[in-house]
Order: structure tokens, then sequence, then C-alpha cells
């Protein structure tokens, strides 16, 4: 005999109710942060495609934002994807053997290309030599954890430094970033 209460009903109607409220939420936000990529993107395509007389210093400098743009498209919508392989408990690990420290001075390199320009200092820290930083982990989760909170951190910091990397406490690896941007607000 199956039996409901009216508690239970109306517990799983608010639960409902949120769970819609926070998919029409995400869905608004993927559809802002995929929309801002993809108009700089078509914007720098129909500067090309109408100036023929463009110099080829300009040329170069639009490749570069729609590479930079499309890269920042992709990263989304692996992130994206990425969520749903979490939720539906199909994300893979695919552990190798790595070089750490590779991983963050390519993560450096990346970041230090855009904002070559601005009044931010990035800094890397490594906590062992590079002949010592061989391990076995899933290089591409890592990086992709990494870039994303690094990203975040350019995003808010107009000046000052952003710092990333890893040391070893007790025994352990522990990964950060750290910005001297504007901060969360702690009433959220």
């Amino acid at each position: 005999m199956l039996r409901i209460s009216n508690s239970d009903l109306v517990d799983s109607k608010i639960k409902a109710k949120e769970s819609n409220r926070l998919k029409s939420t995400f869905v608004a936000n993927m559809s802002h942060e995929t929309r801002t990529p993809l108009n700089g993107i078509l914007g720098f395509v129909n500067i090309l495609k109408r100036d023929e007389n463009l110099a080829d210093t300009e040329r170069k400098e639009y490749l570069g934002f729609i590479e930079s743009g499309a890269k920042r498209l992709l990263r989304i919508i692996t992130d994206v994807l990425d969520i749903s392989k979490i939720e539906s408990k199909q994300l893979s690990i695919d552990n190798e053997l790595c070089n750490l420290n590779q991983i963050i001075d390519g993560l450096h390199g990346q970041f230090a290309v855009q904002i070559d320009e601005s009044l931010i200092e990035l800094i890397s820290i490594k906590a062992f030599a590079n002949e010592n930083s061989n391990l076995i982990l899933d290089s591409t989760r890592l990086a992709q954890i990494l870039s994303n909170l690094i990203e975040n951190a350019l995003k808010f910091t107009q000046n000052g430094r952003v710092e990333f990397g890893y040391t070893e406490e007790d025994s352990f690896l522990k990964f950060f970033v750290k910005d001297t941007g504007i901060g969360l607000d702690l009433d959220v």
C-alpha cells in the first residue's frame, strides 16, 4: 500500500521548484557565458571579411582574438559536458605519469600572454625542482581546474597579482590560486 503524506508531497514540490529554478539560472548563465566569446569571434570575423586592406599586424592580432575566443568557448562547452558527466557518474580520470612543473609552467605561459599589457603580475609557485615533480595524475583535469580558477581570478583582478601553484604540506600537495581582486561577497 502506497502512503504519501502531505508534508512529503509539499517537500517534493519545493525541491522540484528549486531544482527547476537552479536549472533555469544555469541555462541563463551559460547563455551569457557562451555569447560573450562568440560575439567577439563573429565581430572580428566580420572585420576581416569587410576590410581587405588590413595590415598584416592587425590581421594577425584579430586572428589571435578569434583564436582566444574560440578556445574560451571550447573551455566553457567542455566544462558543461564535464558537469553532465559528473552528474551521471561517467566522468573518467586518466592517470598518467606527468611533470607537475610543466603543467604549472604551461598555465603560466598561457595566461601570461593574455595579461601581457595589463597591470596584473602573474606568479607561479612550485614546491619541487623539475626533476622531482614527476607524478601520476590526470594532467588534463588538473590543468582544467587550475585554468578555470586562474581565469576567474584574472577576471576579477584589475591590478595587483594572481599567484597559483602548489606547495607540500604534511606529505600532501596543496594546490592554490590567490589574487588581490575584489574578493567574494560574504553575505551571499
